[in-house]
Parts: structure tokens; C-alpha cells; sequence
């Protein structure tokens, strides 16, 4: 089911679309974005943005979505006895601290799309947008069958940075994985946002970086202190352009060489692997002289 919330921030106006769609919005603000930052700018935001440009975007990703849930369904494993659950689409309006991500309301699962930065990136001939489709619907799937990845389940440091990490690679392998031939390993983490050339730079630096990281894990986990400056290193980046996004982000390519190396084994069933189970194979990659 596709859910468009922008509209109706649109036409009727924020309070009205938090009063219908209570249940997303208190999730939203629960999980990810503060409530009253939110309100505070999301006003200036909505007199700035096109109606008719959104409506037109969200009919767009509508369609591309609908076109996917097929190989979605298959990277996820459905067969004739068991049948992947697809999540239901949200398009809203918001502030520019998250493009998308997935969310558990009422036991089932939501992949949520921010057209605020979503309608400009559409503007990028070079955005590949499936992707990024593909790599949110994902996160919402896996939160679903494997709960404990839930970010409202982490209750440790250890979890914020770990269990992300494997969240992040559980979503861009799979998309890389329901791509099919059209997907590369490069658009799978960036969406078409860099080139070949800033792709393999960023590799570079994933892989220089890895023995830093692993101390540094190391070091917050035992003595249970945030470290923004991990943070920052493993799951954002300074700025948008190309030589700035490749200086962050590492996380996904570490948790995406971890989920790739048990899908060897386990196949999908990688999707449905509780986080205990990958603790190990956590901390063997970090160990390991492997990239």
C-alpha cells in the first residue's frame, strides 16, 4: 500500500497530517527525528516546496516500487510455501536529516521515503533511484523478520554501533541482490551519487581505516561511551560532494562484507539471523588481514 502524507502536508497542513497519520509520525519521532525540531522547520520547508513536483515524484516512485516487489520477493527468498512480507510505502514531507529508512508500527513493517531531499536528488541524472528503493524497503523487511536489528532495540553502545552496521549491510547487499544485472556494487552503496573513479577511493579509505575502526570498537564498547567521531566515520558523511562523501559512510561497506560473508553460507537466510548470531563474524572480519 502506497501512503502519501505529503499531500496532505501540503493541503491541509502540518497538524492535520500529524493528527491522520498519528501512528507514523510518533513512530518517526520515537526512532529517528526529535519532534520539536521537526515542527519547528518543517513550516519554512513546506512553503518552499513544489506541490505539483512531489505529487509527480511520488507517482513515479509509486511505479518503480510496484516494479520491484518481484525481485524483491525473490532476493528475499519467497517460494511457493513461504511468502515475503512487502512493507507498505510512506512519502512525506520532512527535514533533511533522513532521506529514508524503515519503521515497525503495530507489528508491521514501513519503508518511508523524504521527499525533501528525494525531489532534488531526482533532479541528478545520475541517481539511480531503484536503489535506494530497493536498500529502504530492505531495512524495513529486515527489521520486521529480525527484530533485534530494531534501532529502538539497541540498549548498549555495542548495539548503536554494531547492530547498525550489520543493518546497513543487510540493506545494501540486498539490494545489490535484487538489482540483478542493472545494480553494481557501486550503486548499491551510493545510489549513483559517485563515480567509478571516487567509488574505488572510497574503498581505499574503507579498508585503511578498518584496523583504526576495530580499536577504536574496541575501546567505546568496553568503556561504553559515544564517540561522535566514530560515529560520523562509520554512518555520515561532511558534506555532498564527491570528495567529501567518500570520508564517511565506512560502516556500510564493513557490515556489508560481514553480511556477505555468512549469505555465503546461510544464503537468505542472512535476513532472518538474529544479531547474536553475528557477533562472531563481527568481530572475525575486523580481526581477520581480509579487506
Amino acid at each position: 500500500m502506497f501512503i502519501n502524507i505529503a499531500r496532505e502536508q501540503i493541503r491541509l497542513g502540518v497538524e492535520a497530517a500529524l493528527k491522520n497519520h498519528s501512528d507514523f509520525f510518533n513512530e518517526y519521532f520515537s526512532t529517528l527525528e526529535n519532534r520539536e525540531e521537526f515542527l519547528k522547520g518543517i513550516p519554512d520547508i513546506l512553503k518552499t516546496t513544489d506541490a505539483d513536483l512531489t505529487n509527480t515524484n511520488i507517482s513515479l516512485l509509486s511505479k518503480k516500487l510496484s516494479l520491484l516487489i518481484p525481485s524483491i520477493e525473490s532476493a528475499g527468498g519467497t517460494s511457493a510455501d513461504k511468502k515475503l512480507i512487502i512493507p507498505d510505502f510512506v512519502f512525506f514531507i520532512g527535514l533533511n536529516n533522513f532521506d529514508g529508512h524503515g519503521l515497525i508500527i503495530r507489528g508491521k513493517p514501513y519503508a518511508f521515503f523524504n521527499m525533501t531531499p528525494i525531489n532534488r536528488r531526482l533532479e541528478d541524472k545520475s541517481f539511480m533511484v531503484e536503489s535506494q528503493l530497493l536498500h529502504e524497503t530492505f531495512h524495513a523487511i529486515h527489521y520486521f523478520y529480525s527484530p533485534s536489528f530494531y534501532i529502538k532495540n539497541y540498549t548498549s553502545i555495542e548495539h548503536r554501533y554494531l547492530k547498525r552496521m550489520i543493518a546497513e549491510g543487510i540493506a545494501s547487499y540486498f539490494t545489490l541482490v535484487a538489482g540483478g544485472k542493472k545494480q553494481n556494487l557501486k550503486d548499491a552503496f551510493w545510489f549513483g551519487l559517485v563515480d567509478e573513479e571516487h567509488f574505488k577511493k572510497w574503498v581505499e579509505n574503507c579498508k585503511f581505516k578498518k584496523s583504526f575502526v576495530y580499536e577504536t570498537l574496541k575501546k567505546v564498547i568496553t568503556g561504553n561511551g559515544f564517540a561522535p567521531t566514530l560515529d560520523a566515520l562509520l554512518f555520515y558523511v561532511p558534506g555532498a560532494k564527491q570528495e567529501e562523501l567518500i570520508l564517511g559512510r565506512f560502516g556500510y561497506y564493513y557490515g556489508f562484507e560481514v553480511v556477505r560473508r555468512v549469505a555465503e553460507k546461510e544464503g537468505t537466510k542472512v535476513l532472518y539471523t538474529p544479531y547474536e548470531e553475528f557477533t562472531e563474524h563481527i568481530w572475525h572480519y575486523f580481526e581477520s588481514n581480509d579487506a
